[in-house]
This record gives structure tokens, C-alpha cells and sequence, in this order.
């Protein structure tokens, strides 16, 4: 019997890069500095921020960025977990650039830093790729 593979994850779009090589440029950076990273829609309207970068610890990769929305200087903020693919990164800009509007980003299922979900629930993994799928194709 063959053995099922996960599809082939795709790949965060990054934009505004000059090749160069120079440093490890946009394609390679550090983990921790995306934290406190600036997450903007395509218009430039301020989403939030950064708050932790979850890894699969099995595939070695990137699976959410957790983004902080609302609340003033950190209280009351609510905490997403969004795929990684879903974000484009703007090198030129410095940011994260996450397609959705913010009211459809309010109804998006969240958390608060008290009580953060299972993330290898598969149930809980599929609502959240669901949701962001369809935010990106405008439903």
C-alpha cells in the first residue's frame, strides 16, 4: 500500500527583494525577528503585529504566525493563528502584508494569550486553513 503524503506546502510570496547576497537577505531570516513584526491588508492598513512564529517541529517549517490585533499596548489584544502561507512578505516595505479585511479578520476564529488552542488538533488545523482559504479567494 503506498503511503499518503501531505500536499507540497506552498511558499510565502515575497515581494520588493533585489537578489543579493550580502546577508541572508528576505529568503532566510531569523525567527525571532518577526516578532513585534508589522502585519498591513494590501492597502497599507495596519492589522497588528507579530506575536510568536509557531514552527511544525516535524517538517522543520513554519505553520502560523500568531498575529495580535486590537487592544492598546498589548491589553485586550486577540491573538490568530494564520497559516504561513497566507501572508506575503515585503521586503521593501519591512512588513507582512495578510490579505483580508480587518471586520473578516475580527469574525476569524481567535484566542486570548491565557488560553491558547491545540494546534495539533487536525480538526482545529482545518478550520483555520479553511477560514484564511476562503479569505483569500473574497468569501
Amino acid at each position: 500500500m503506498a503511503q499518503s503524503h501531505p500536499p507540497p506546502a506552498r511558499r510565502v510570496r515575497i515581494i520588493g527583494d533585489k537578489p543579493h547576497f550580502t546577508g541572508p537577505g528576505p529568503q532566510v531570516i531569523a525567527a525571532e525577528s518577526l516578532q513585534g513584526e508589522k502585519v498591513v491588508n494590501p492597502r497599507g492598513d495596519r492589522l497588528g503585529e507579530i506575536e510568536a512564529i509557531m514552527i511544525d517541529v516535524p517538517s522543520g517549517r513554519i505553520a502560523y504566525a500568531v498575529l495580535s490585533h486590537g487592544g492598546i499596548m498589548g491589553i485586550g489584544d486577540k491573538l490568530f493563528a494564520i497559516p504561513w502561507e497566507a501572508f506575503i512578505l515585503d521586503a521593501e516595505r519591512r512588513c507582512l502584508v495578510l490579505d483580508i479585511e480587518e471586520d473578516r479578520l475580527r469574525r476569524a476564529p481567535g484566542f486570548d494569550k491565557a488560553h491558547w488552542p491545540s494546534m495539533a488538533d487536525p480538526t482545529w488545523t482545518a478550520e483555520i486553513h479553511d477560514y484564511y482559504r476562503a479569505a483569500a479567494k473574497g468569501d
